[in-house]
């Protein structure tokens, strides 16, 4: 894990998104998949708010890239990969109680998560 001092000022910078962005970009969608379940491993049991904003930041170009429909057509969903998406749900979850991350970003979130739990 890293230290809460490394998320102060990381999302005004828009550096989540990047990372989060270049991941869609570069990965397949089972890679996209398996770096959701990664992720949400390391966010831990209590994240601050800061650590949340940057997840939230990062996660969502990723759940587009893995679970979008044309993503999930071929078949090739795991174990993992519904652990990961599971632990997605929760995370998003956890931004909403916490009040982190605008309403248009968790509830596009929310959407992909329903159409990838839909598919599986």
């Amino acid at each position: 894990r890293l230290a809460e001092e490394a998320f102060e000022g990381a999302e005004q910078q828009g550096m989540p998104a990047q990372v989060g962005g270049l991941i869609a970009l570069a990965a397949s969608p089972a890679a996209a998949r398996t770096a959701l379940r990664l992720a949400n491993a390391w966010l831990g049991e209590a994240p601050s708010g800061a650590a949340l904003a940057c997840f939230l930041g990062a996660v969502l170009p990723v759940v587009n890239a893995g679970f979008c429909g044309e993503a999930l057509e071929g078949g090739g969903i795991t174990r993992g990969c519904l652990v990961g998406l599971l632990q997605t749900v929760r995370s998003v979850g956890l931004c909403t109680r916490k009040g982190v991350g605008s309403e248009p970003a968790l509830a596009e979130v929310r959407h992909l998560l329903r159409v990838a739990l839909e598919h599986c």
